[in-house]
Parts: structure tokens; sequence; C-alpha cells
């Protein structure tokens, strides 16, 4: 039986040119678990998971769209996850030398938040509420 979580109602799929570097990336800096990988030695496809988020990444090769499509990853999107200490989050992703879009601040729509690009082009934006 398949694990709940790769059956969220809304996940991402997110398309890299190395699953394994992107899986690193995601559990070892931005604090995500990985549940699955596919196949397990040199991962093609992987499903990562931070609480209840759900993240899926594939290779590009499985891509659809055109190649020049791929040069545009995350234009005009930002993928947002409420963590539990965005200060941490923050943290981690500057000493791994990530970009960052927008620094860490309290915004007047009740988040502390950030927004940073990782290294595949995609913006991730970082949140708690404000207490």
């Amino acid at each position: 039986m398949a694990d709940p979580r790769e059956l969220a109602p809304l996940a991402v799929e997110l398309f890299v040119p190395d699953v394994a570097e992107a899986a690193r990336l995601y559990t070892e800096t931005l604090g995500f678990t990985v549940m699955r990988a596919e196949p397990p030695d040199g991962p093609v496809f992987a499903i990562a998971c931070l609480g209840e988020a759900v993240v899926m990444l594939i290779q590009d090769r499985f891509y659809s769209g055109t190649r020049a499509d791929l040069d545009y990853r995350g234009a005009g999107i930002d993928v947002r996850f409420i963590v539990p200490d965005v200060d941490a989050v923050y943290e981690r992703v500057r000493a791994a030398g990530l970009e960052l879009m927008h620094p860490i601040g309290d915004r007047d729509y009740g988040l502390r938040d950030f927004i940073m690009r990782d290294p595949f082009g995609y913006r991730l934006r970082f949140a708690s509420p404000l207490s």
C-alpha cells in the first residue's frame, strides 16, 4: 500500500537534471525527508516531504515540453512551505550559500518569510505565522 502522502491532493513536481543532487539539497539543507526514490541506487524520481507538503523530483529527460521550456524553471511561480521555524531554515539556506531572492522579514500579511532560488531555478518561499 502506498504511503498516504503520495496521494496528497496537491503536490509540486519539479523537473531537475540530477534527482540525487536535488534530493540531497532538499533533505540536508531544507529539512525534507525523502520517502521514496526510484531506483534507489541512482534515482530518476523521488518524493520528498516537509510536514504535510509533498514535492516530487523527476529527471529532466521525462519532461514532455520543449527543451527551451526548462530554461525558465519556476518563472512566475513561488512554491510556499509553512514551517515551524522559518529562521532556522533561513540560516541553513544562508550557510549553504543559496541564492536569496527576498530577505527574511515580518510581513503585513501575517507571515515571517523569505524567498530563495534553488540551484535548479525554482523559487521557494518558506514562512512561519507571526505570533
